[in-house]
């Protein structure tokens, strides 16, 4: 996430959450757009999926990061 941030790539990030193995992380990026250290746009760049079978789905529709994003809480 921060190398996207920090433009160094532009590629979309998918994560499948299998059991729920990644809602502790979600759950931290939550927690510090609420703490007020990042931007809530944050969570655009990234993509949860459930299984494997949505992954080309999340990757076709992920969104390009809004530049506000990408500049702030730098």
């Amino acid at each position: 996430m921060t190398w996207k941030q920090l433009r160094q790539h532009d590629k979309p990030i998918v994560l499948i959450n299998a059991g729920g193995y990644w809602d502790p992380f979600v759950d931290l990026i939550d927690a510090v757009i609420a703490g007020g250290f990042a931007h809530p746009k944050i969570r655009e760049l990234i993509s949860v999926v459930e299984d494997a079978e949505t992954v080309f789905e999340a990757l076709a529709s992920a969104p390009e990061p809004d530049q506000v994003v990408l500049t702030s809480h730098l």
